[in-house]
């Protein structure tokens, strides 16, 4: 076992030598490169659904992006012309790709965060701000899909709809209720695991 692997688990290298630890909801110390993240849900229902989400979405809207863009760049500058809607294509496909990809992108750790200063700061402040990050984004994602789910009634009943492309706004309320819905339920899922394996530790359970 490589002494990576045997911080993401907690155990301790056979070689004898002596190996920091890291407990469930840490993170591993800076300097050690780790095959998986404290914050994974992949082993679950809603965590698999996640990364597939990530990967269908990165994989249609990205090609897509590029193709309105280059389209709007040749019939632009070579046909002196230019398309009305490619602009807010582009707009679409950026704000599905990042709704479908912030659940997976939290459960792999890869979400944007401030290392040089969290890498450094002692582990029980590290553990401190994991916790209100967990809670902060229970709160704030809650309350966005809590939103979107009250629009959409309105937004059906007047038929809103985007400018160029006239699609309709409850279509892409509903891809905010499941974007969001998908990582708070994330993000409890990883406080009930969380406290479970506490609850086993403290009462020395294998």
């Amino acid at each position: 076992m490589d002494k990576s692997a045997s911080i993401v688990t907690g155990q301790i290298p056979v070689n004898g030598e002596s190996q920091e630890t890291v407990e469930p909801g840490s993170r591993a110390p800076m300097g050690h490169v780790r095959s998986q993240s404290v914050f994974s849900m992949e082993d679950t229902l809603f965590g698999t659904v996640a990364e597939k989400l990530h990967n269908v979405a990165s994989i249609v809207t990205l090609p897509l992006m590029t193709l309105f863009i280059c389209s709007e760049i040749i019939i632009r500058y070579v046909l002196n012309s230019g398309l009305t809607w490619s602009q807010e294509a582009c707009g679409l496909c950026l704000f599905v790709l990042v709704l479908c990809c912030q659940a997976n992108c939290w459960q792999k750790d890869r979400h944007i965060r401030m290392d040089l200063l969290y890498n450094n700061v002692p582990s029980w402040l590290r553990k401190t701000a994991d916790v209100l990050t967990v809670i902060s984004g229970v709160t704030f994602f809650g309350a966005i899909a809590f939103q979107a789910v009250k629009d959409i009634p309105y937004q059906l009943a007047v038929n809103e709809a985007t400018d160029e492309m006239h699609i309709p706004y409850w279509l892409l309320s509903a891809i905010v209720i499941i974007s969001c819905a998908m990582l708070f339920i994330l993000l409890i899922w990883f406080i009930l695991r969380l406290t479970t394996e506490k609850k086993r530790l403290i009462g020395g359970r294998p």
